[in-house]
């Protein structure tokens, strides 16, 4: 060896030893990684078989989740042909447990459907609510017990045991323990002070439903498979009490096995169980009692039938006779319904439960109105639209309106108007109606008579010419008369306007006659021009009228009013 490599030994050599290990390691974990899936499995064996157990689950447990996951919705029909042996029979298996479960319940319903037991259970669906298949299997499910066991309540000692026979044997001191340390917790834990009896009653374990009764000094736990009645825990407590009575019964040497065995053997636990339902049959007068309460509602049910048929037809009946309803609908839902149409001027519902008779007056009507075209109907809607007078008179027959007495003329022409169009009125006869002036038209023409007759038109003294300041006064005068004659046309009145001209003191007889005429007919021309006819003006000329220098209206109606 050289002096440099002396020199670089003596220098490097522990750097070279780190390294060569470092390089060993590697290697060996290199070695390790690649013979890992060979030794996998081994490992993984060893750990199943270890304390870590449980952890290796944890830890594994979201990682196969999620690659299973993962799988699925790669490859999902891999996924589905791989399970599908073993799915479809399953799933074919419980659909036939299923299809034999219902068929098996719907027979049983159907066997007991219509005998006396049957019955009996009907009613009882019918009082609870239940379903009557569920009735019918609460009481024909059949159940067994499979283990009791009798246990000192201080100690936890097993006193007795009861195993069917083709059941294995269980560790009965292990389960009479079990019990006791649960009942203690359940007294202890969970009850309150003031009570301090209570204790497990039951439990579900499995398929068995448990059942605990507790005495003062032993306790009895029964292991159930079905579905028990009731009256089983009844039972359960009371061959319990009797062993405790058998015991306050007896001398310090009390035999628990003995009595057990007396009280909860074989032929003990079959009274426990109850007898086949078909062997004790019940008496007879239940089913008689049942049958005629049955027939006595058939026989009520059927009356309220028949009167409500029989109110209903006197319902319709009623509708029928009632001129001016039409029944559209008629019901019975705790009370009468009825739909129908009415006309107005019919008479009203509210008397239609007097009518027949109804009970309480349980009745509800909906009314829609329309026009009937009775004759009794036509008429009063006739005098409900025309509101005639107490004078006058209307009958409604074969489609004519007949109208007589007297009316006024203003309700004259409003029938004139309206009748024809009323509904099922097809002419109006008014032969026999005598037509008088309206009152008022008659006060008003009284009225225009009196103020004509106060309207004088002045001249100027000699003069026969109308002046310009006394136009306004005849223009005034025309209005007057022309409202006078239009109320009295239409009134068929005749009005006769008379025109006189009064003359001045002095002068001669035939001037002052000569002015006389002149100024009337200078008022008639000023009337013409203002649209009175000339037919209604009449010209008086007499020898009146001296000491005034005017001109004045009178007018005559034809008939008077």
């Amino acid at each position: 060896m050289s002096e440099l490599e002396r020199l670089r030994q003596l220098l490097l050599a522990p750097e070279q030893g780190e390294l060569q290990q470092q390089r060993a390691a590697i290697e060996a974990l290199q070695q390790a990684q690649t013979d890992l899936p060979d030794r996998l499995p081994e490992m993984l064996d060893q750990v199943e078989s270890s304390a870590r157990r449980d952890a290796l689950h944890r830890v594994l447990a979201p990682v196969v989740a999620a690659s299973l996951a993962d799988a699925v919705r790669r490859d999902r029909r891999s996924i589905v042909d791989a399970l599908f042996p073993i799915i479809g029979p399953s799933i074919r298996k419980a659909i036939a447990e299923a299809l034999r479960a219902f068929a098996a319940d719907l027979n049983r319903a159907l066997d007991h459907s219509l005998t006396p037991r049957g019955l009996r259970w009907r009613l009882e669906s019918v009082r609870t609510g239940v379903p009557f298949s569920q009735v019918v299997m609460k009481h024909t499910l059949r159940y067994r017990i499979d283990h009791l066991f009798l246990i000192e309540r201080e100690s936890g000692l097993l006193l007795h045991r009861y195993t069917a026979p083709e059941l294995p044997d269980l560790d009965a001191d292990a389960i009479a323990g079990m019990l006791t340390a649960i009942g203690d917790f359940v007294r202890d834990s969970v009850q309150s002070d003031q009570d301090t009896e209570s204790g497990l009653a039951s439990a579900t374990i499995g398929e068995h439903l448990l059942q605990v009764c507790e005495g003062p000094r032993a306790v009895l736990a029964c292991f159930i498979q079905g579905v028990p009645p009731s009256e089983l825990s009844a039972h359960l407590r009371t061959a319990l009490e009797d062993l405790h009575g058998d015991q306050d019964a007896a001398d310090e040497t009390f035999d628990w096995e003995l009595a057990a065995s007396r009280r909860l053997g074989i032929d003990a636990l079959s009274q426990l169980t109850g007898s086949d339902p078909e062997a004790a049959r019940p008496p007879r007068w239940p089913m008689i009692l049942l049958l005629l309460l049955v027939l006595g509602l058939l026989g009520a049910f059927g009356y309220q039938r028949w009167q409500r048929a029989e109110t209903g037809e006197r319902l319709r009946a009623a509708v029928t006779a009632m001129p001016g309803w039409q029944l559209l609908a008629l019901d019975f839902d705790g009370l009468w319904q009825l739909k129908l149409l009415r006309d107005p001027d019919s008479g009203p519902t509210a008397e239609l439960a007097d009518m027949v008779d109804l009970q309480g007056g349980r009745i509800e009507i909906e009314e829609q109105a329309f026009l009937a075209l009775d004759e009794p109907l036509v008429a009063a809607r006739a005098r409900r639209l025309l509101q005639p007078a107490d004078g006058t008179e209307l009958r409604f027959q074969h489609g004519r309106l007949q109208v007589s007495g007297s009316a006024e003329r203003s309700w004259a022409r409003r029938l004139q108007q309206l009748g024809p169009w009323l509904p099922g009125v097809a002419s109006i006869d008014i032969s026999a109606l005598t037509i008088t002036p309206d009152a008022a038209d008659l006060a008003r023409l009284k009225a225009l008579q009196a103020d004509v007759a106060t309207r004088p038109i002045p001249f100027r003294r000699g003069r026969s010419q109308l002046e310009p300041l006394a136009l306004p006064a005849a223009q005034a005068l025309a209005g007057v008369l022309r409202e006078l004659l239009d109320l009295a046309r239409s009134n068929e009145i005749r009005a006769i306007i008379r025109l006189r001209g009064w003359s001045d003191d002095g002068g001669s007889d035939k001037l002052n006659a000569d002015l006389r005429a002149a100024r009337a007919q200078a008022l008639q021309e000023v009337l013409v021009n203002q649209g009175i006819p000339p037919e209604v003006l009449l010209l008086e000329s007499d020898d009146q009228g001296l000491g005034t220098p005017a001109a004045t209206a009178e007018v005559q109606l034809d008939p008077a009013p």
